[in-house]
């Protein structure tokens, strides 16, 4: 019998004298799923490709469950858990599962001895994910959350970390994590406004609208600081008297006399500042109207609603109540592209004509949150001197935002907000003026003290936000 002994060095290409294989590259097996199956170059736009978006089809992307993930201590790591979205809503449309698998750049595993650490915002992210974006289409925000971009991740985070706070305001590593994950996410988004548009691109330009979008929701919710000090006030009234009404508690954040309305603070618009600067950068990225509709409308409207619902608002004058029309000084405007450099209350009088026949569905929240992207600069300046009518426009856009169910960023504020400003009003005794204006105001009022109940026949029209 013949035996061979075999050694390592057989198997040596150099010992051998083999040469070395040709290196062959791999097909990119990228792209979206429809062009692959049309055997079509795509160009992997998220969340929607262009020819997709063209042609119309449904954009999805393969999980990319097959990356290997290497990750230092101080990097941020979400195993490979995967999980998939469940539709908001009866008919919205079953999302593609999605699945975390890469460490996160910029983000630390711990945010201090007294915060929470990050892992754990990124865990109550994963687990509440429907309730922190409860919208149908919240499958195209998780493809975001995965892509490279620290603007995109920082600002989920920081929303993440407002919802946890808002679930459980008495903990105050809570508190300590959303401050930091906001500082984070509003210095990459300064950054992000301190680029050039040129080198932006319209990737970028879409992706900073859809995080100022994502970071006025954290903005609008009641700020940790306002619900902390009036939890310790009313944990310390609690042993006085045990019989007193939670509605009559002024120290309860829920109460109208804790509201902005009657602060005399410098900064008790604060929360408007960042909602209030999303008209100048639309105005700024003006080129790229069309291209970011039908982006935005993918995201938070779905693919088959953008083509028709983001469009640029219009709106006869003949739609516009008689009354809203003598208040505000709307004679002589037939359309609203014409009030773009008209005083501060005729564009947003005129969007809130509008938005009050719109379904307060949750795929439209976004579109009354645009509200504040159609005011002026001047528009704040009225509210800080509490101007009658601004604070009257105000009022009623916070009394549609009442209607809604399900938004756990927008019900405190909205809810208190509303009252505070309906309770101004009523102490200015408005209605008792002289002639036409007690009449107008009258009639104001009746609408001011009515919009927050939710209609049982509007319509869901087609209203743009941009």
């Amino acid at each position: 019998m013949d035996f061979r002994t075999l050694s390592a060095s057989d198997f040596d290409p150099k010992t051998r004298g083999l040469r070395n294989r040709r290196f062959v590259a791999n097909r990119s097996r990228s792209g979206c799923r429809p062009c692959k199956l049309k055997k079509v170059k795509c160009d992997e736009e998220t969340p929607l490709c262009r020819r997709c978006r063209r042609n119309g089809r449904r954009c999805a992307y393969e999980p990319q469950t097959t990356r290997s993930v290497t990750a230092s201590s101080s990097s941020l790591v979400c195993s490979a858990t995967t999980w998939s979205p469940r539709p908001s809503t009866p008919h919205a449309p079953v999302t593609a599962t999605c699945t975390m698998e890469r460490p996160l750049p910029g983000t630390t595993a711990a945010t201090g001895h007294h915060g929470a650490p990050a892992v754990r915002v990124l865990q109550h992210a994963q687990r509440h994910w429907h309730e922190i974006f409860p919208m149908p289409y919240q499958g195209e925000i998780m493809e975001l959350f995965r892509s490279d971009n620290p603007l995109v991740r920082t600002t989920i985070l920081a929303v993440a970390a407002c919802h946890l706070r808002t679930v459980a305001p008495a903990a105050r590593e809570h508190q300590v994590a959303e401050n930091l994950q906001l500082y984070l996410a509003l210095r990459s988004y300064r950054g992000a406004l301190d680029t050039p548009r040129e080198r932006l691109g319209l990737t970028g330009v879409n992706t900073l609208l859809v995080t100022a979008t994502l970071l006025n929701m954290a903005a609008f919710a009641l700020p940790s600081a306002e619900v902390a000090a009036a939890a310790a006030a009313e944990h310390e009234d609690d042993d006085d008297d045990d019989d007193d009404d939670d509605d009559d508690d002024v120290n309860s954040p829920d109460h109208p006399a804790s509201s902005w309305v009657f602060s005399t603070r410098e900064d008790r618009l604060g929360w408007l500042a960042l909602q209030a600067g999303l008209r100048p950068l639309l105005m700024a990225m003006a080129p790229y109207q069309p291209q970011i509709a039908d982006y935005l409308g993918s995201v938070f409207l779905g693919v088959e609603r953008s083509s028709v619902r983001i469009r640029r608002l219009r709106q006869l004058l003949s739609d516009v109540p008689s009354h809203w029309v003598d208040a505000f000084g709307l004679q002589g405007v037939s359309d609203i592209s014409d009030c773009e450099s008209v005083e501060a209350y005729r564009v947003p009088a005129t969007v809130l004509a509008n938005l009050r026949n719109v379904e307060p569905v949750l795929h439209n929240a976004f579109l009354y949150l645009m509200f504040m992207g159609k005011t002026h600069g001047g528009f704040r300046t009225l509210l800080m001197r509490r101007d009658d009518r601004a604070l009257w426009l105000v009022g009623f856009w916070l009394g549609l935002m009442c209607r809604f169910e399900g938004l756990w960023w927008s019900r405190q504020r909205a809810t208190r907000d509303y009252r505070a400003v309906c309770t101004w009003l009523d102490q200015r005794k408005l209605t008792k003026g002289k002639g036409d204006a007690g009449h107008v105001w009258k009639r104001l009022m009746k609408d001011l003290h009515e919009v927050s109940e939710r209609p049982s026949g509007v319509c869901d029209s087609e209203i743009g936000a941009l």
